[in-house]
């Protein structure tokens, strides 16, 4: 999953988002299939009001990645 960074946001301990450079992109990747070590993480991460938009991961990798 990616996110492009839209402002200065704080960090929620888990993602990193103050270090990530304006315009700067922060990935979230992990080994494990569990909703709660996933997806969960990303949507607690934006309904916090982090100042990030998901993007589709395929629009940045190279073809046949995704």
């Amino acid at each position: 999953m990616l996110y492009s960074n839209t402002g200065p946001t704080a960090d929620d301990g888990r993602l990193k988002p103050d270090l990530v450079a304006p315009g700067g992109r922060l990935v979230y990747s992990t080994c494990s299939l569990e909703p709660e070590e996933n997806s969960q993480v990303v949507e607690r991460f934006l309904a916090a009001g982090k100042k990030f938009s998901l993007l589709p991961a395929g629009e940045f990798l190279p073809d046949g990645v995704v």
